[in-house]
């Protein structure tokens, strides 16, 4: 059975499975993409493909800053049903005169299941403050499409996207992230969040090979279930992420770095 130009294997499973992987797509905001208009004078990306054969830079240059990227991820989804599709996380500059980001994650995978979320964020100090939130969900079944936008009253949250941010710039300026609880705002109040280090390993992807740090998701105090999360970030590219896994139940996903 062809969907779409993506292929599905499909196994049958209760519907209960579609429904796991609707409430776990967002959190790939490890990243869901729509068009954002982007500042004239905002410096050129760099193509993740050329990374890999760049010098190593400075990270210790650049703890002060942030820098826009537009990067693309193979996205595999298993739950019952086996899903591909392609993950975009891109972060862009809105606002400089008030230092006014924007991250999107967009998922799209087979049978229409295509997501995103988009935080827009004030960035000062190292420190990312959400100012709103637009989450888009898929419907399905008898389901509707949803779309939900967040504007958090509290000046401390973080939120589900830009969380991967606030780690990216902790990891850059040599923070203890074992040490430090992530407030993560969403609809239905927050939830606390503990990262640890986890290793070291050599990735290899389409874009091109990558020392890596991995990082694990330890805690999260306040959900009545654990759910396993990975990150791989490349210190010598920025702490630029090259994989992401996660686990919930009998659902998982993994993401890698295409371009």
């Amino acid at each position: 059975m062809i969907m779409n130009m993506m292929n599905v294997n499909i196994m049958l499973r209760p519907a209960k499975s579609m429904a796991y992987i609707l409430w776990l797509i967002p959190w790939l905001a490890l990243a869901l993409m729509i068009p954002l208009t982007v500042l004239a004078t905002m410096p050129e990306t760099v193509p993740a493909t050329a990374l890999a054969t760049m010098p190593a830079q400075n990270a210790k240059q650049t703890t002060d800053l942030l820098k826009p990227f537009d990067h693309t991820y193979d996205l595999q989804i298993q739950s019952g049903l086996r899903l591909s599709g392609t993950l975009i996380r891109k972060l862009t500059r809105i606002n400089a005169q008030k230092n006014m980001w924007q991250f999107a994650v967009i998922a799209k995978a087979s049978l229409g299941l295509n997501s995103r979320i988009v935080s827009d964020f004030v960035y000062t100090k190292q420190q990312t403050r959400t100012v709103k939130l637009l989450e888009k969900k898929p419907g399905w079944g008898s389901g509707k499409p949803e779309t939900m936008v967040f504007e958090p009253t509290s000046a401390t949250l973080l939120d589900k996207a830009n969380i991967q941010i606030q780690l990216m710039l902790d990891l850059k300026n040599d923070v203890d992230i074992s040490k430090r609880v992530y407030k993560v705002w969403d609809k239905d109040g927050y939830k606390d969040y503990q990262f640890r280090m986890n290793g070291r390993e050599k990735i290899t992807t389409p874009a091109g090979s990558f020392e890596t740090v991995r990082v694990a998701t330890v805690l999260e105090a306040n959900q009545q279930e654990h759910q396993e999360r990975l990150f791989w970030f490349a210190p010598e590219h920025d702490y630029l992420l090259i994989k992401y896994y996660q686990k919930h139940k009998d659902t998982t996903y993994r993401a890698i770095l295409v371009r």
